[in-house]
């Protein structure tokens, strides 16, 4: 007769998975790829062993426990198809790259970045918590133009960006994962941030940096 042992197991194992996905990323943002596939390997087997502990419990086995291995699994799995293809092409990010400077360059002259302040009402440090959110629209299409979105965190020296996402972009399907490599973080920083702060301090009425949200708040 099988115990709680099996499920204890299995969160044990999720847990090392989410370990090895937190170690797999400060890989990737290194550009590390044998080592990200080093931590791979090991988040795709804890997800089988936690499978497999709670398979011994057949129809007794949490729903939410069982959903969280498989989750991870395909997450793992996908990532290690993305720098299977890194590896193969070691320029695909850089023309990715190449591609999106170029389309920015070409963004209407009246093109803007628009921003979003999320604060937490109850958080006394305000300014620490705080989310931006910043917006940038161009390219050519009147019914869907493309889309730069980033979200951003406060610094005593302004902000940095935390995430970003493209909308809408001239991307074949294949290609669309980039954006979201840790890597890319860093790369569109060196194309955007410093326009970004610019119209931060000169477009818009939010803080720009820490410290400055007594007067804002």
């Amino acid at each position: 007769m099988y115990t709680d042992k099996q499920i204890e197991f299995a969160l044990d194992c999720i847990y090392d998975a989410e370990e090895a996905e937190n170690r797999m990323q400060k890989a990737l943002q290194q550009k590390a790829y044998e080592q990200a596939l080093t931590h791979i390997d090991q988040g795709l087997r804890c997800c089988m062993e936690a499978e497999e502990s709670l398979k011994k419990l057949e129809d007794k086995a949490p729903e939410d426990v069982f959903s969280e291995a498989a989750t991870y699994w395909l997450y793992f799995s996908r990532q290690l198809r993305y720098i299977e293809k890194i590896m193969a092409d070691p320029t695909i990010i850089t023309r990715f790259c190449k591609k999106l400077r170029e389309d920015l360059r070409n963004a209407p002259k009246d093109a803007k970045w628009s921003f979003t302040l999320v604060t937490v009402p109850w958080d006394r440090e305000k300014d620490k918590s705080a989310t931006l959110f910043a917006k940038f629209v161009f390219g050519n299409s009147k019914f869907c133009p493309t889309r730069l979105e980033c979200r951003l965190h406060y610094t005593s020296h302004g902000v940095r960006i935390d995430n970003v996402n493209l909308i809408n972009a001239d991307v074949s399907w294949e290609d669309r994962w980039i954006i979201h490599m840790p890597e890319m973080v860093g790369r569109i920083e060196k194309m955007v941030l410093k326009q970004l702060k610019h119209e931060l301090a000169t477009e818009s009425a939010f803080p720009t940096k820490l410290g400055e949200f007594e007067n804002y708040l």
